[in-house]
């Protein structure tokens, strides 16, 4: 038939040209490709890769108190820990809450280091209405008060608020006039996620910003004692392997190192699935 001819080879010769050429790309096809694909034992199949195992997240509250998880430092050289730093059972949950009664000025400051990590937290003011302390991230330097961090305001009027304290340095900084805060006596909840020296802020719900560029980026982290009772719970930490962790963004040329941001807070959670769930009021 006509139509079969036209996909028929013109010639023998034109035939073995083709094969000839066919010899030499399957042997070259190999040289480039053979550290890629490896061939399969006939008792061999192929599955898909498995992804990352997702770290585990650890409570620092667990345990004998201080013990190997915290240290204290304290503005006051005579101060002892179980002046201002103690551990009560919560008769709800049967958990531990952590107690500061917020003198003298100090902090409670974990003996671990870290750089990219997940960190949840609780925390309330018994009694003050203007109840101020605060999470120290990047914790780094001269023990004194207060040190070179990054401070995540917890003062009941800026709620959120993130910015440098003691020569730290970071390229932006906000500052907010927070009408997040619970009432006296109910739980709070910080979500904070820090990738390489960036640290993204979440308070009861809402994403309240960014800040970037933060030096240092890796430290420990600090709880404040700022003169007002505060008890703290469910204090989360998971640990990022530096493969796993995000990429921060980059300021722009000629960006204001130290620029700072009056930002609203929007209710948009920031922790991915699979975080400590909160302990209900």
């Amino acid at each position: 038939m006509a139509y079969l001819k036209e996909f028929e080879p013109r010639s023998h010769s034109s035939a073995k040209t083709a094969k000839r050429r066919l010899g030499l790309l399957v042997p070259l096809a190999f040289a480039i490709l053979g550290p890629v694909f490896t061939p399969l034992r006939g008792d061999e199949t192929i599955t898909a890769a498995a992804s990352d195992p997702v770290p585990p997240w650890k409570n620092l509250l667990e345990g004998a108190f201080p013990g190997e998880n915290w240290t204290f430092v304290s503005g006051r050289k005579d101060a002892k820990l179980s002046d201002t730093w103690s551990i009560s059972i919560d008769p709800e949950t049967d958990s531990p809450i952590l107690v500061c009664t917020g003198l003298p000025h100090g902090y409670l400051k974990s003996r671990a280091e870290y750089q990219n990590f997940d960190l949840t937290l609780e925390w309330r003011f018994p009694k003050d209405p203007n109840g101020n302390s605060g999470v120290l991230l990047f914790t780094s330097g001269e023990d004194r008060v207060w040190p070179a961090s990054i401070q995540v305001q917890f003062h009941q009027v800026e709620l959120g608020s993130t910015f440098p304290i003691g020569g730290a340095k970071s390229t932006n900084e906000f500052h907010l006039d927070s009408k997040l805060a619970k009432p006296v006596n109910q739980w709070n909840r910080a979500e904070l996620i820090c990738r390489d020296g960036k640290i993204s802020v979440t308070v009861n719900g809402h994403a309240v910003g960014e800040i970037i560029g933060c030096l240092p980026s890796k430290g420990a982290i600090g709880l404040q004692s700022e003169g007002s009772e505060i008890h703290f719970r469910a204090i989360s930490i998971r640990e990022i392997p530096v493969a796993q962790s995000e990429v921060p963004s980059k300021p722009s040329d000629g960006e204001n190192s130290q620029q700072t941001q009056k930002q609203p807070a929007s209710p948009e959670s920031s922790i991915e699935q699979g975080s400590p769930s909160g302990t209900p009021e």
